[in-house]
């Protein structure tokens, strides 16, 4: 059996996961390859890259997208399970695609980003009138993937140990800065995490504070910061955390007499993508163009 769109794959998934249980990722994957009748010689078959099995490449972007709408849920690392959604689209014999997907709140957040997700397999909507050149569709399909990655990068994070995390933002700041960081996280610290020396004589410090954060960091939390930055007579600080700051933490921010950053989550991610702490490169795509320079001068 040829192997289908991703979005062919959604059904298949809950049915797999519709009995309420907690499956690793390739489990699932493998069970939707004995329901969907797909064959050994189909489970060969490769990307145009070469670095991943299609058939691997298309559930995983159908299992992304029910995890972005809340159909399903990521448990732990490489595991899920199905939501209530799923179990009601399940019920109403839905045919769930991404136009099903786009009635929840969280999917239209997720899609808001960037207006057109591809990926190697997608199959253009037919009812769209909006066709991209091929270098444009690249560019979006790039996006699309890098958002996706950064999604997954926090997903991580937040499941990561509280020292982790901490070790994590250290190696960001090293990567930022340059120099060499230590995590601190001990009594007495004045609730400094890791600390980032930016010479080798250690002139300059950068001091960070690590939140491994559900709820919104608020003014109180900076205004503590500020008060460990100046136990450490420090004049620069960075309050790193996964989820979000209030607008009153970004005003303490702004009028502190320290220097302080704030990052939140998406730009976390964001930034640990960019300085290749966590990520690594799968694929690389060189788009070359014709150069008038030679021809001209042949």
């Amino acid at each position: 059996m040829a192997i289908r769109d991703f979005q062919s794959y959604m059904n298949p998934v809950l049915d797999v996961l519709g009995d309420g249980e907690e499956r690793s990722v390739r489990a699932t994957i493998d069970a939707v390859g004995d329901r969907t009748g797909i064959g050994p010689d189909d489970l060969l078959e490769m990307l145009p890259s070469g670095r991943q099995p299609l058939f691997y490449n298309r559930v995983s972007w159908a299992i992304t997208f029910l995890s972005k709408a809340a159909l399903i849920e990521r448990t732990r690392r490489g595991h899920i399970r199905i939501q209530e959604r799923g179990r009601a689209a399940l019920t109403a014999n839905a045919t769930v695609r991404m136009k099903y997907l786009e009635q929840f709140g969280e999917y239209q957040e997720f899609r808001r980003r960037d207006t057109v997700r591809v990926d190697a397999g997608a199959v253009p909507d037919p009812g769209s009138n909006h066709e991209l050149d091929p270098r444009e569709a690249i560019e979006r399909a790039e996006r699309a993937l890098r958002d996706s990655l950064a999604d997954d990068v926090l997903d991580r994070l937040r499941t990561i140990a509280p020292t982790s995390f901490e070790n994590v933002v250290v190696d960001l700041l090293v990567a930022i800065y340059g120099g060499s960081g230590e995590r601190v996280g001990r009594a007495g610290d004045g609730g400094i995490d890791g600390v980032v020396k930016q010479d080798r004589l250690g002139l300059d410090h950068v001091y960070v504070q690590a939140k491994r954060w559900a709820g919104s960091v608020g003014g109180d939390e900076i205004r503590k910061f500020a008060g460990g930055l100046e136990m450490q007579f420090a004049r620069k600080g960075v309050f790193m955390t996964t989820s979000h700051f209030t607008a009153q933490a970004k005003v303490f921010a702004d009028r502190s007499d320290k220097r302080i950053v704030l990052v939140d989550g998406p730009e976390l991610a964001r930034l640990m993508i960019e300085h290749r702490i966590g990520v690594r490169d799968e694929a690389t795509f060189v788009i070359r163009a014709i150069d008038n320079d030679y021809f001209d001068s042949v």
